[in-house]
């Protein structure tokens, strides 16, 4: 499609290997004529932070060359996005 909404969450989890708590951005697209969204990627980041969540989603919308499709966001209310202090 031409016009793509891009979704995204932050989630936290347990590394496997080093036990300390990591936040995974799941990052996916929909849009008009598309029968389910298309999962683009899962990424972790070191900071559970707004801006951190937005550099890994930025480096996914460009990767997959979509910046100039991306017509609307929206994401999860969770702390990395909206917390008090963190959003």
């Amino acid at each position: 499609p031409e016009l793509l909404q891009l979704f995204f969450d932050g989630k936290q989890r347990e590394d496997a290997a080093t036990g300390a708590k990591r936040e995974g951005i799941a990052i996916a697209v929909s849009g008009p004529g598309m029968e389910k969204e298309k999962f683009l990627a899962n990424k972790s980041v070191d900071q559970g932070t707004g801006a951190a969540a937005a550099d890994a989603v930025r480096r996914v919308v460009f990767e997959w060359v979509l910046s100039e499709k991306i017509f609307a966001l929206s994401y999860v209310t969770a702390s990395v996005n909206s917390g008090p202090g963190s959003g």
